[in-house]
Protein backbone atom coordinates (compact mmCIF):
# COMPACT_ATOMS: atom_id res chain seq x y z
CA UNK A 1 0.00 0.00 0.00
CA UNK A 2 1.41 3.26 -1.26
CA UNK A 3 -0.14 6.06 1.15
CA UNK A 4 0.75 10.12 1.45
CA UNK A 5 2.27 11.41 4.75
CA UNK A 6 0.94 14.92 3.69
CA UNK A 7 -2.11 16.56 2.26
CA UNK A 8 -1.45 17.22 -1.78
CA UNK A 9 -2.05 20.39 -3.27
CA UNK A 10 -2.37 20.20 -7.68
CA UNK A 11 -1.95 23.71 -7.73
CA UNK A 12 1.69 23.50 -6.19
CA UNK A 13 2.28 19.97 -7.71
CA UNK A 14 0.33 18.65 -10.31
CA UNK A 15 1.82 15.20 -10.17
CA UNK A 16 4.45 12.36 -8.63
CA UNK A 17 6.85 9.94 -10.32
CA UNK A 18 7.28 7.16 -8.11
CA UNK A 19 9.65 4.20 -8.15
CA UNK A 20 8.14 1.17 -6.38
CA UNK A 21 10.50 -2.15 -5.99
CA UNK A 22 9.30 -5.60 -5.37
CA UNK A 23 11.86 -7.93 -4.01
CA UNK A 24 11.26 -11.27 -2.84
CA UNK A 25 13.24 -13.13 0.04
CA UNK A 26 14.90 -15.71 -2.34
CA UNK A 27 18.41 -16.94 -2.97
CA UNK A 28 18.91 -15.42 -5.02
CA UNK A 29 16.43 -12.66 -4.12
CA UNK A 30 14.68 -11.24 -7.02
CA UNK A 31 12.76 -7.88 -7.86
CA UNK A 32 10.95 -6.42 -10.26
CA UNK A 33 11.11 -2.17 -10.40
CA UNK A 34 8.19 0.25 -11.74
CA UNK A 35 7.83 3.40 -12.67
CA UNK A 36 4.35 5.32 -12.04
CA UNK A 37 2.94 9.12 -12.12
CA UNK A 38 0.38 10.03 -9.73
CA UNK A 39 -1.61 13.13 -11.03
CA UNK A 40 -3.37 14.72 -8.12
CA UNK A 41 -6.95 15.49 -9.12
CA UNK A 42 -8.33 18.96 -8.90
CA UNK A 43 -10.78 20.05 -6.20
CA UNK A 44 -12.56 23.67 -6.01
CA UNK A 45 -10.37 24.66 -3.54
CA UNK A 46 -9.41 28.62 -4.31
CA UNK A 47 -11.63 31.34 -4.85
CA UNK A 48 -11.29 33.25 -7.85
CA UNK A 49 -9.20 36.66 -7.59
CA UNK A 50 -9.15 39.52 -8.86
CA UNK A 51 -5.69 40.75 -10.59
CA UNK A 52 -5.87 44.01 -9.11
CA UNK A 53 -6.64 45.32 -5.92
CA UNK A 54 -8.44 48.43 -6.88
CA UNK A 55 -10.03 49.16 -10.00
CA UNK A 56 -10.78 53.00 -10.48
CA UNK A 57 -11.76 54.51 -13.80
CA UNK A 58 -12.94 58.32 -14.83
CA UNK A 59 -15.75 57.83 -16.87
CA UNK A 60 -17.66 61.66 -18.63
CA UNK A 61 -21.19 62.25 -16.88
CA UNK A 62 -22.80 61.97 -20.27
CA UNK A 63 -21.40 58.21 -20.91
CA UNK A 64 -23.99 56.53 -23.15
CA UNK A 65 -25.78 53.79 -21.95
CA UNK A 66 -23.41 50.70 -23.08
CA UNK A 67 -20.39 52.58 -23.57
CA UNK A 68 -17.31 51.06 -22.51
CA UNK A 69 -16.37 51.82 -18.83
CA UNK A 70 -13.19 49.27 -17.95
CA UNK A 71 -12.09 45.51 -18.29
CA UNK A 72 -12.05 43.74 -15.13
CA UNK A 73 -9.94 40.03 -14.69
CA UNK A 74 -10.50 37.33 -12.05
CA UNK A 75 -8.22 34.14 -12.51
CA UNK A 76 -8.92 30.92 -10.34
CA UNK A 77 -6.17 28.71 -10.56
CA UNK A 78 -8.63 25.67 -10.16
CA UNK A 79 -8.85 23.55 -13.41
CA UNK A 80 -11.83 23.32 -15.94
CA UNK A 81 -15.33 23.61 -14.77
CA UNK A 82 -13.77 24.38 -11.14
CA UNK A 83 -11.62 27.10 -12.60
CA UNK A 84 -14.54 29.17 -14.36
CA UNK A 85 -16.13 32.45 -12.59
CA UNK A 86 -18.78 34.34 -13.90
CA UNK A 87 -19.03 38.29 -12.56
CA UNK A 88 -21.94 40.44 -11.81
CA UNK A 89 -22.20 43.75 -10.43
CA UNK A 90 -23.19 43.92 -6.78
CA UNK A 91 -24.12 47.49 -7.56
CA UNK A 92 -27.39 48.06 -9.56
CA UNK A 93 -27.21 51.75 -10.27
CA UNK A 94 -23.97 51.92 -12.43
Amino acid sequence: MIVTTAALDRERIPEYNLTVVAEDLGSPPFKTVRQYTVRVSDENDNAPLFTKPLYEVAVPENNPPGAYITTVVARDPDLGHNGRSTMRSSSSWI
